[in-house]
């Protein structure tokens, strides 16, 4: 628990209600108007912001795949001006340096570089006289917006109009990450419309000035960290609020290897007002905002799907740093690393406050770049992973369908999923008619079962929590809560046990031990003491490694480890992973070790720094306690 979580649950309510509320204003006021943020002649080109320079890079990585592409379906209603569109397209290009700049690569980083000449094309397609238009233009969006940009030979910006009929169209605009965001879609509906209406009416489209672009905010990011000492203090502070932090992580359905795609499917639940309204005052009872009270639920609902107490999550912040950055469009999203402590004993509104603590730790400190978050912080890097965390939880606020009108044509805007998992889990909530709740997952490493049953549990805890918010975290119930869970719950209130209902398996009965007793010694050996919570997560990180290699449900995994901690924790590492173990005595001839192997048709073994096995297998290191 971070120094502000531990000061803040000791206050009474109400001055910590009042504390929270002066915080909130504080954040909220933002850090960046320490430095003056002005417009500037960068010449032909100027350095990318920290967000490009990440997404750039990304894409290097993506070999042509289009991972970070936006792609809106703008309806038009009603007698289009197809030349009044064209122009109005432009205008809000030409208006915005950010369209219709290139990413060029100098000395191996990316700088923009305006084309001031560029001028949109818009491609046409008429689906008016097909008698499947509607499965047509969802295989052409979807094609549009798979499509990958080169973005340092042209501006990474595209646009398709499709005709339904002479009242009815569809434009397909696309653009990629490094030039969007979702606070852009306002801006782009606003300037669309306003200027479609000046184009029709026969006037040229006109805008005020922006006061900046994005390449003058690129250019005042990098300066605020241009002063090392401020700079350091950013850094360790990140290494003090992740030190010795582990992504939680939902337990894949399929193991996680080279071949693990980003390829991702969405699933949605909508929620009805009333239960925003709950969640709302719950927000204001706690002097807090109802992204927080979110948060809070969410953390619950890893708490009992994971049963770790230490939840880290991210979650992406696309506030503009600035006023005068409001009306600019362009990419301003940060990833942020969120890190809650949750017991079963704290009551809902107790976890609120620790949640809003945490937010406030981390939002305190987003200036600095998540890149160099991650360059402070030094974790162990796995190549198949994100470095801070694998499951993101961000609120939009208000979302969902942009409706606006200019002449005799209404627009209505509609963001595509683009197909892709940039996480394992990307949980995100709106406001729309209600609390509208979206679960994006890695179709790679998760079933569709397991994603729906995770989105309905978070429903759950949500109407649980709104109803009765002096809830203790330990007795929310999940339909789908693990069994082990229930039964450790059970006795932690110290009443009887149903002795029929331990009909478990070894794995389960040890995670329920672990969970009731964690500082208990699990095993001795020599002078080795080992507790329940490490050996815990050292079978965990064991089962993770072996999922990670492809051992699957049900298959045989030779455990040849010496005797000792290593061994039971292998063990457990192997049955967490869903397979069978096979010991085999280090010491065995070599002839009696193959017979057994090759009657067991094993094909990975579990191994510590001294095993020798006489035939090949895929081999996986037991490692050493966390």
């Amino acid at each position: 628990m971070s120094d502000l979580a531990e000061r803040l649950g000791r206050l009474p309510q109400g001055q910590r209600s009042r504390l929270l509320g002066r915080m909130r204003n504080q954040m909220t006021a933002g850090v960046g108007r320490r430095i003056e943020l002005k417009r500037a002649d960068h010449g032909p080109r100027s350095r990318s912001s920290f967000q490009q320079e990440q997404m750039w890079f990304v894409d290097k990585l993506g070999a042509g795949k289009a991972r970070n592409n936006i792609a809106l379906a703008i309806g038009l209603g009603g007698p289009l001006d197809r030349a009044a569109l064209h122009e109005a397209l432009n205008a809000v290009v030409a208006r915005h340096q950010v369209l219709h700049s290139k990413l060029v690569e100098i000395d191996g980083v990316p700088w923009q570089e305006p084309v001031p000449s560029f001028v949109l094309g818009v491609q046409s397609t008429d689906l008016s006289g097909s008698e499947d238009a509607e499965r047509e233009l969802a295989e052409l969006t979807a094609s549009c917006a798979a499509a990958p940009f080169d973005l340092a030979a042209a501006p990474p910006v595209r646009a398709h109009l499709v005709r339904l009929s002479a009242d009815r169209h569809v434009l397909v605009w696309v653009v990629h990450h490094v030039a969007w965001d979702p606070g852009s879609t306002r801006i782009f509906t606003e300037e669309l419309t306003s200027s479609y209406a000046a184009a029709a009416a026969g006037k040229r489209p006109e805008a005020p000035r922006l006061a900046v672009e994005y390449a003058d905010f690129a250019a005042w990011q990098r300066a605020k960290l241009e002063n090392d000492e401020h700079g350091r203090a950013l850094a360790g502070k990140w290494r003090q609020i992740l030190a010795g932090a582990v992504a939680t992580e939902v337990m894949p359905d399929h193991p996680r290897g080279p071949e693990t795609r980003g390829d991702g499917r969405g699933l949605k639940l909508t929620l009805d007002q009333k239960l925003l309204d709950r969640l709302t005052e719950l927000a204001d009872a706690n002097s807090t905002t109802v992204f927080t009270t979110l948060l809070a639920a969410f953390n619950a609902l890893l708490r009992h799907w994971t049963r770790t107490e230490d939840v880290v999550v991210g979650t992406a912040s696309a506030s503009r740093p600035h006023p005068d950055l409001e009306q600019v469009i362009g990419c301003f999203v940060q990833m942020i690393t969120l890190r809650t402590e949750v017991t079963d004993q704290l009551t809902f509104r107790e976890l609120v406050t620790r949640t809003a603590a945490s937010v406030m730790d981390s939002f305190t400190n987003s200036e600095l770049p998540f890149e160099q978050v991650v360059e402070a912080v030094r974790p162990v890097r796995d190549p198949l992973r994100h470095p801070l965390f694998q499951i993101e939880f961000t609120s939009l606020g208000r979302w969902g369908t942009h409706r606006a009108q200019a002449a005799d044509l209404e627009f209505t805007m509609d963001q595509l999923h683009d197909g892709a998992a940039k996480f394992d889990m990307s949980f995100l909530v709106g406001e729309n008619d209600g609390l509208e709740l979206s679960l994006e997952y890695n179709t790679s490493l998760y079933r569709h079962g397991t994603a729906s049953a995770l989105l309905a549990a978070f429903r759950q805890v949500l109407e649980q929590v709104a109803e009765n918010p002096d809830l203790q975290v330990g007795d929310i119930s999940l339909v789908e809560e693990p069994a082990a869970s229930r039964h450790a719950r059970e006795l932690s209130r110290g009443g009887p046990v149903d002795e029929t209902a331990w009909t478990t398996t070894l794995d389960r009965a040890f995670r329920e031990r672990a969970t009731i007793h964690p500082d208990a010694i699990a095993v001795r050996y020599g002078s080795t003491r080992l507790d329940y919570a490490a050996l815990d997560r050292w079978s965990e990180a064991i089962a993770h490694r072996l999922r990670d290699r492809g051992v699957r449900h049900g298959d045989p995994v030779a455990v040849c480890v010496a005797r000792g901690p290593a061994a039971v924790a292998g063990v457990l590492g192997v049955l967490k992973a869903g397979a069978h173990y096979l010991p085999v005595d280090p010491a065995a001839p070599a002839e009696r070790t193959r017979t057994v192997l090759a009657d067991a048709k094993v094909r990975h073994a579990l191994v510590d720094d001294t095993a020798q096995l006489p035939v090949p297998l895929e081999l996986v290191n037991t490692g050493t306690a966390a």
